[in-house]
């Protein structure tokens, strides 16, 4: 994301010459501040320090209010700088004033003033750091490196040189902004957007040897845009085969002129319709109603960004919960059962006789997979496994009343022989057809204790005529 700090309208930068003379004579430069909001203004003093000039703590002011120093003075060898900075600075032109300490002597100096909007006025900065050195070697070089925690910021950095017959340096990682020369002091400053790491350096041309100090400030830049007043919330929503909900997202906000919201899902732009329901009412309060239609909305971030006419602001992400139901296809109405497990609470039977057992709404045997047929979605292929919480113990109620009904013929065939003793062996097979009413919840199997027999005997009457 670009950094939101910017430079303020009119004189942004300003770069000049200057000498401390041996008296200590103020300096004094018009500068115009500009009229954004949250300005923030830097000074960057370069000089010789070879006079023993020094720059107090309260060496600078802006329309009379002292800036306050950055760290003491740094730098090489004869090179010395010293950063100000001053918060929320007069808008429009203004006297900038340099009260030095007396001298031996005259010094040779360079003035950088710096102007920049949307810096957070509270926190101004997130880190400061400088570096100092001596470079004999071509191509003579300053360098500092910057770090800073999010690329919302804005690096600032300045890199100075005392050197004799210097003529000017070439930036490598940042926006050069100004170069300047007097006599053999030099001082050019630029920007960068802030990252973990920005290491900056300049090239310095027409030289034999530098000394230089170089420094780099994070700003902690205010985004433009409304204020937020209120957050949407992450939210849940149940989708299972019979039930489908909504989540509600809210987001509120003031700002200058009308203001604008325009709500997206993973970084994409949504609009009413369909899923989706958006309404502003009253103005300046943004809802958006999103009802998923299937398990692939389970996470997904929702945001909205809100413009005024200062620019744009973006809310908190509210993560979309997709709860207790499994895959829907919205086509076909189809679903792999076991993505949640719920009770049945319908009294109607899903499945056929002998395929499970339903007590207290839940399954309470294994079931095979089939078709069930469901009012709602006609197509359902469930492949469940339901083992019971509750074993329950059946004893079923079994009356047995075997209707037996022999049907007995015993017709002896006897042919007499005179004198003889006659010897009648009858055969008898009983024809037995049992008739068994079961009546049990489940179904048993029934083992008589008996099987009912019965071998009768007959009592035959012979003839016993003489011939």
């Amino acid at each position: 994301m670009a950094s939101p700090v910017r430079s303020t309208t009119g004189d942004v930068e300003l770069t000049f010459d200057a000498t401390l003379d041996a008296s200590g004579t103020i300096v004094t430069q018009a500068f115009d501040a500009g009229s954004d909001a949250n300005r923030h203004l830097l000074a960057i003093i370069t000089y010789d320090g070879a006079s023993s000039h020094t720059l107090g703590d309260t060496s600078c002011a802006y329309n009379g209010v002292t800036m306050s120093p950055l760290g003491a003075s740094f730098g090489s060898g004869q090179s010395r700088t010293r950063v100000f900075q001053l918060i929320n600075p007069t808008s429009g032109s203004n006297d900038f004033t340099l009260d030095p300490s007396a001298g031996v002597g005259s010094e040779d100096v360079v003035i950088t003033l710096m102007c920049k909007s949307n810096v957070d006025q509270t926190t101004a900065y997130e880190n400061y750091v400088t570096a100092t050195g001596t470079d004999s070697s071509n191509p003579y070089t300053s360098a500092v490196t910057i770090t800073s925690s999010a690329t919302d910021r804005l690096v600032v950095t300045g890199h100075a040189v005392r050197a004799s017959s210097v003529t000017g340096g070439t930036a490598t990682n940042f926006t050069e902004r100004t170069d300047n020369v007097n006599a053999n002091i030099g001082l050019v400053t630029g920007e960068a957007a802030g990252a973990s790491s920005v290491a900056t350096s300049v090239a310095w041309a027409g030289v034999f040897a530098i000394d230089y100090g170089a420094f780099g400030i994070s700003l902690v830049g205010i985004s433009p845009g409304p204020t937020i007043t209120s957050e949407p919330s992450s939210a849940a929503v149940v989708l299972n085969n019979d039930t489908r909900t909504s989540a509600t997202f809210v987001a509120t906000a003031v700002g200058t002129g009308d203001i604008i919201g325009q709500w997206q899902k993973e970084g994409v732009n949504i609009s009413n319709g369909g899923i989706y329901s958006i309404t502003e009412s009253p103005a300046g309060t943004f809802t958006c109603i999103v009802t998923p239609t299937d398990a692939t909305f389970d996470g997904q971030t929702i945001t909205c960004e809100l413009t005024d006419d200062t620019g744009t602001r973006e809310t908190v992400g509210a993560i979309l919960t997709i709860l207790n139901g499994p895959e829907v296809n919205p086509t076909s109405g189809s679903t792999t059962a076991g993505v949640h497990s719920t009770d049945l609470t319908s009294d109607d039977e899903l499945l056929d006789a002998g395929e499970c057992l339903l007590i207290s709404g839940r399954i309470a045997a294994s079931v095979v997979a089939r078709t069930i047929t469901n009012p709602m979605y006609p197509s359902v292929t469930p492949s469940l496994t339901a083992t019971p919480s509750v074993t329950p113990s059946i004893t079923p109620s079994v009356t047995r009343t075997p209707s037996i009904t022999p049907s007995l013929t015993a017709t002896p065939t006897v042919t007499p022989t005179r004198d003889a003793s006659p010897t009648q062996t009858p055969s008898v097979t009983p024809s037995i057809t049992p008739t068994i009413t079961r009546t049990p919840s489940l179904t048993p199997s029934i083992t008589p204790s008996r099987s009912p027999s019965r071998t009768p005997t007959p009592t035959p009457t012979p003839s016993t005529s003489r011939p």
